[in-house]
Order: structure tokens, then C-alpha cells, then sequence
């Protein structure tokens, strides 16, 4: 009777050991991102050096309808400024232009340094922003200056407009 005694206890235990499950090691299908310091935003690694530079500087401007400047800035004036920076790119200096300028894509064809153009209070877009990635976009906002937004934001839903390409962007001469 000791005998069977133990050999029960000893397969229990065995039992017991073999129902302990054990963590599978987990491997991101995409590599993960840390937090940028300024942007406070996860930055891919394919992101555009150049670009993520100048959204560093411009990122917390205040806001000033018709500014072009570090010390004011409107949203047609930082995609100009964005442009001219990160892509040596000239663009139209107002909203209306960038519209009018730019080819409509669908929104899950957006590509960093695309247009999102929104429409607030008027019949015709008049406000935009630069596309970076992941639903998220650069702008210069009324209230809290240049900032990172994202397009499912229910705000930024509810006046969202078209996303655009644009055509044509003469290159800036050295």
C-alpha cells in the first residue's frame, strides 16, 4: 500500500508540473517605438528625418492668422514652412490654394507629408494640416498653437474634409 501510496503523489505532481502553462515568447509585427521626447508621439523609424527635425522646432509656436514665423504661425504658413524645411519644397501660402492645389486621395492613402484639410464654420475647407502617420497630423491650432492631432479625434472627424496630394511643389534653388 506505501508503494501505491507514492506512486499516485508522484503522478499528481507530474501532473501538476505538466498543466503549468508556459509564456510564449511574443514578437511585435512591428518594431516597437519609443515615445519622442518633443513631439510626444512613437516615431517609426521610417519616418523622415528631415521632417520629424522641423516638427521638433515648430511644435508649441503660438498661433497668428497670416503668420509665417517662430513667433506666430497660421496652418497654411507651417505646411509652407514644413515644406520649404523638410522637403525643399515651395507651396501655396493659404488654405484655399493647398485645396485647389492638391489632388483628392482616399483617407487610408495617406502617406507623410500628405495635406488633411478640415471645414469649420465656412462652406469651403479653411483650416489644414501636414499628415505624418498613424492617423496622426501637424498643425497649427487656433487655441493651443502647433501640435500633433489625430484624424479619430471626434472633433477632427466631425469637420473633416478630403485628403490631399499636392500636384505640383517647385523645388527651392540652392
Amino acid at each position: 500500500m506505501p508503494i501505491l501510496l507514492a506512486i499516485i503523489l508522484c503522478s499528481c505532481a507530474a501532473r501538476k508540473q505538466q498543466a503549468t502553462p508556459v509564456s510564449p515568447v511574443v514578437t511585435p509585427s512591428k518594431p516597437v517605438t519609443a515615445v519622442h521626447p518633443v513631439l510626444g508621439i512613437p516615431v517609426p523609424a521610417s519616418a523622415n528625418t528631415s521632417l520629424v527635425n522641423t516638427l521638433e522646432k515648430w511644435k508649441g509656436t503660438p498661433y497668428r492668422f497670416g503668420g509665417n514665423t517662430s513667433s506666430g504661425i497660421d496652418c497654411s504658413g507651417l505646411i509652407h514652412q514644413l515644406y520649404k524645411e523638410a522637403y525643399q519644397l515651395v507651396t501655396p501660402r493659404t488654405t484655399a490654394d493647398l485645396f485647389t492645389q492638391s489632388s483628392i486621395i482616399p483617407v487610408d492613402s495617406l502617406q507623410e507629408g500628405d495635406l488633411v484639410f478640415f471645414t469649420i464654420g465656412t462652406s469651403k475647407p479653411g483650416h489644414a494640416g501636414i499628415y505624418l502617420w498613424d492617423q496622426l497630423f501637424f498643425h497649427a491650432s487656433t487655441s493651443k498653437g502647433v501640435m500633433v492631432s489625430s484624424l479619430q479625434e471626434a472633433y477632427w472627424k466631425k469637420y473633416f474634409t478630403a485628403a490631399g496630394r499636392l500636384r505640383k511643389a517647385p523645388v527651392l534653388k540652392p
